[in-house]
């Protein structure tokens, strides 16, 4: 679910989306578009969406004709229904730490995807508005794309990423292992790191300011995120960990919602307050 500029709820299904007016007493619904991404329905829920300057829809997710991978774009749905398709980033950025691996098995052939555990990811996140931004996890440069197709970029200080406990360890090789009973090889492409990633997400607030997540190292419960107006770092926050990250969290100044989950797996909706600090000299 997401909400217009103009205060319409959208919410997306595995093959249209619909808008709805909220009203005291109920909604009302008002359009159906079916989703810009065919071939693709129901497989990339995770995916956000957004909304230009002029209030058209931007859907992100995966398209194809890229040879044996496919790529994210931004799908903006023009007014006469005609989609305007902007690859976010080259082949090489978006598949970093994954390896496309031929196999053949029992006379069937085809290719698998292997990720590098722990590895670095390319990672993106969307406003209203149009401007978005995208970075790799092991390096703190976001290229913040602006409406006018202008890019700044975001540097943040060079930071080392938490290490691998025993039980980060453990998954690590029982993934890789998995991947090679998977492809039928004999030896992974990637090996075990040291550290993860220094970054884990990022995503925009409801004043279009960049909060950038940091990574956790384990047993961590606070999470801490740089937050970003523009090109220029105005706030430090940070919160319990055990609010998910996932789906990604809604943020004022003052408060971010998002989910926990109980030892059942059962989630609920959360609140986090902020309030201000100030360090003394």
């Amino acid at each position: 679910m997401g909400f217009a500029p103009g205060g319409k709820l959208w919410v997306r299904e595995s093959a249209r989306y619909s808008a709805f007016v909220l009203g005291s007493d109920g909604a009302e619904h008002q359009r159906v578009l079916r989703t810009p991404h065919p071939g693709y329905i129901g497989f990339w829920g995770g995916q956000p969406f957004a909304f230009d300057m002029g209030g058209d829809l931007v859907s992100v997710g995966p398209v194809s004709g890229y040879g044996d991978v496919s790529l994210d774009a931004r799908l903006r749905v023009l007014p006469d229904g005609a989609v305007d398709t902007v690859l976010m980033a080259d082949e090489e950025r978006q598949t970093v730490s994954q390896e496309t691996v031929s196999f053949s098995r029992a006379g069937i052939g085809g290719f698998t995807y292997l990720h590098q555990p722990f590895g670095p990811q390319w990672i993106h996140a969307h406003a209203n508005g149009g401007t978005w931004a995208d970075a790799v996890t092991s390096d703190y440069a976001i290229s913040l794309h602006h409406p006018n197709d202008t890019v700044a970029l975001i540097e943040g200080p060079a930071l080392e990423g938490p290490p691998l406990s025993e039980s980060d360890r453990d998954w690590a090789q029982s993934q890789m292992d998995r991947d090679l009973d998977r492809a039928g090889i004999r030896r992974h492409p990637f090996e075990i790191p040291d550290r993860k990633p220094p970054l884990a997400d990022m995503f925009f607030d409801s004043a279009g300011r960049l909060w950038v997540v940091k990574t956790l190292a384990a047993g961590e419960s606070v999470r801490y995120a740089d937050v970003w107006d523009g090109t220029t770092l105005v706030a430090h926050y940070r919160w319990p960990s055990r609010i998910l990250d996932l789906p990604t969290p809604w943020a004022t100044e003052s408060a971010l919602y998002g989910v926990t989950a109980d030892t059942l797996g059962v989630q609920r909706a959360a609140r986090v307050r902020f309030t201000p600090t100030r360090r003394t000299p």
